[in-house]
């Protein structure tokens, strides 16, 4: 699987770290395995992507099913707490194609979310919220789930 989770409790945060090559499956899969549910999932979402890590094969198709797959575990997960979610990418080309996934769900009034987009985790961890403090935790857990 291209992508791993992380449940950081201190600071309370949902921690994705995408690495090597991201093929629409394993975005699809990994988004669909995502329990609504799960209290736990309420907390902020924060995504980082390897420099290495190539999302090259992720097309508007993909987003349209990714945003199909997403839109009810929004609204359920919403019902505790806004759903809340940054993306930490300094590559170019996965920028650019971030920011396609970022306009296309930010138009839509009726998607419970609109991620961000950051080039460093420092200022994804401050528009979350999160103490300065603990900054260097998420950049640890990053570091730890690249490996």
């Amino acid at each position: 699987m291209a992508a791993s989770l992380r449940r950081l409790a201190d600071p309370d945060l949902n921690l994705v770290v995408y690495h090597g090559a991201v093929s629409r499956e394993d975005l699809l899969a990994f988004w669909r395995a995502v329990d609504e549910n799960d209290p736990r999932n309420g907390a902020p979402w924060l995504s980082y992507y390897n420099p290495e890590t190539d999302i090259s094969e992720l097309d508007l198709m993909t987003f349209v099913e990714l945003k199909r797959i997403m839109e009810p575990k929004l609204r359920t997960m919403s019902e505790r707490a806004p759903v809340v979610s940054a993306m930490v990418c300094d590559s170019r080309l996965n920028g650019a194609i971030l920011s396609l996934w970022k306009g296309y769900v930010g138009r839509d009034p009726d998607y419970m979310s609109e991620p961000n987009i950051f080039t460093s985790i420092e200022a994804a961890c401050r528009w979350i919220g999160l103490d300065p403090s603990a900054h260097d935790l998420v950049a640890k857990a990053v570091q730890s789930r690249a490996a």
